[in-house]
């Protein structure tokens, strides 16, 4: 596999030049404790509730920041969309099959020392832990032995006023059977909506 980095986050850039005025004045998305987000490989793990997750997600962190997106693979033949995920480098992930291309990519964004943001619900949700997360991201996690930084990114957004990602701490999956990384993976999204505490 050859990638140019340097040129996926040169598009990144221009689209977040072109979107972050109008992301920032109708939701004013600032990103709390990214200090605590290390430095090479990562996985960043959210909830997610609604379309404007992702977006408001990388408007708050800023322009450089290395990081790819786990999206569903029904965008990557959207005119204009697909063509620009493709070309900033994010990683289409079939939903209903074990796809181990999307695997493979991951891997190797990490490897290549990227962090990967994935939301580990699979889909959007209507109420805080109503669906089961998937183990995936842990697994990932485990195999290249990088950091979980769990988010948490406010549901109920209100134009025009401030919408604040709060990040917690950077922790090691300790998961090795089945029944721990199911239990990691619970564990995980209770991390995450306990931020919601700090909002």
């Amino acid at each position: 596999m050859n990638r140019d980095f340097a040129k996926e986050d040169r598009v990144y850039r221009i689209l977040y030049t072109i979107l972050s005025p109008f992301l920032k004045l109708f939701f004013r998305p600032t990103a709390v404790n990214f200090d605590k987000m290390p430095d090479g490989a990562a996985i960043i793990c959210a909830n997610h509730s609604d379309g404007w997750d992702p977006l408001i997600f990388l408007c708050s962190v800023g322009k450089d920041n290395n990081i790819r997106f786990m999206v569903k693979k029904e965008f990557e033949n959207f005119p204009l969309v697909g063509f620009v995920l493709k070309k900033m480098g994010e990683i289409f992930v079939d939903r209903k099959a074990n796809d181990i291309k999307a695997i493979k990519d991951t891997l190797y964004n990490l490897k290549s020392g990227l962090k990967v943001f994935i939301f580990p619900e699979g889909t959007r949700t209507e109420a805080d832990g109503s669906v089961d997360p998937k183990k995936g991201a842990l697994k990932i996690a485990a195999k290249v032995k990088c950091p979980i930084v769990p988010v948490f990114i406010p549901r109920n957004k209100k134009l025009f006023s401030p919408v604040r990602i709060i990040m917690g701490e950077p922790y090691y999956v300790t998961a090795k059977t089945q029944e721990e990384f199911e239990a990691e993976a619970t564990m995980l999204m209770e991390k995450i909506f306990l931020l919601a505490e700090d909002n």
